[in-house]
């Protein structure tokens, strides 16, 4: 959800329902203004189409804005989506060392960014990551059968349980599926869905790459190569081993875990998951890596998560 949504989702926990009361404070449309600041979501077809091709076009329209006063320089400028036009980072560099300009960039996906040679404001940036609700920010409200089914998501986890499903089928079919389509992240459309899939059975456990490779028909040099575009995507992430102790021989493959129990829930067509069932303490496993996850990222801790399995 971007941070100008027009139409806000609370939390309101008493209830457990969406909350779509207009919120004045959020009313900013793409590539609009309000209060003085400026929002531009690169979703926006005719936007994206527009910096694509002269990134530049960005910077003179903010620098024309400052010198109507149509712009608060004290109010961070958000820009969504950055990660589909990477050339824009070097006008944000630009303006962030000549113009002291604030900006707050927002992105699903960090594949172009890392590996399109791109501006990666270095020293320039703090880095946060957006997590789904967890048992601390839910309280006494917190339901573990009810996020096990369906799902971190607010959105999903505040719906209904066939709501949610209807949530994640979309999110699987137009996200997983036709966006990493889209980015040409990957040639062969129908094998990744099936890689998906034997991901998912892999999911918070030691991954073998070689048996997923067999159950596919790829290599196993792929099957890596479609790991590394769940990271990037921020899809997924892997666990790798500790290996500080010269003692003890450990397993050095690393866990592989979705990001959030509802892709695994809908790759595998799981249903209405009971609490003491052997699914349910799998599909649990997640939780404390997910909550762990979350405080390590958020806190002061300077601290890894990383799994220990001896031979």
């Amino acid at each position: 959800m971007s941070y100008a949504s027009k139409r806000k989702y609370k939390l309101d926990l008493s209830s457990l329902h969406e909350d779509h009361e207009d919120d004045e404070n959020a009313e900013i449309e793409d590539c609009g203004q309000s209060h003085n600041g400026l929002y531009i979501n690169l979703l926006n077809s005719q936007i994206y189409s527009k910096y694509l091709n002269e990134p530049w076009l960005l910077r003179e329209e903010i620098l024309q804005k400052l010198k109507s006063s149509s712009l608060d320089k004290s109010i961070p400028i958000i820009i969504d989506e950055v990660q589909r036009v990477p050339l824009l980072l070097d006008e944000v560099h630009l303006m962030i060392e000549e113009y002291d300009l604030k900006f707050a960039l927002c992105g699903s996906s960090a594949r172009k960014v890392k590996h399109g040679q791109a501006n990666l404001l270095g020293g320039r940036a703090l880095k946060y990551k957006l997590y789904g609700l967890s048992a601390i920010e839910l309280g006494k409200k917190f339901d573990l059968r009810r996020m096990i089914n369906q799902g971190y998501l607010p959105k999903h986890y505040l719906s209904s349980a066939n709501k949610a499903k209807d949530l994640w089928n979309s999110y699987i079919s137009d996200y997983l599926k036709e966006e990493i389509a889209a980015e040409a992240l990957v040639r062969n459309l129908p094998v990744f869905s099936e890689f998906l899939r034997s991901a998912a059975f892999s999911d918070t456990e030691v991954i073998n790459f070689s048996n997923i490779a067999r159950d596919c028909g790829i290599s196993s040099k792929t099957v890596k190569e479609y790991f590394q575009i769940l990271e990037d995507t921020l899809i997924g992430s892997l666990l790798v081993a500790y290996r500080e102790n010269p003692k003890r021989k450990v397993i050095l493959a690393p866990k592989f875990y979705y990001c959030d129990v509802g892709i695994v829930n809908n790759l595998l067509r799981r249903s209405n998951i009971e609490i003491k069932s052997e699914l349910f303490g799998k599909a649990s496993v997640i939780t404390p890596i997910k909550e762990s996850s979350g405080i390590l990222a958020t806190g002061d801790l300077q601290a890894e998560l990383l799994k220990w399995i001896s031979l």
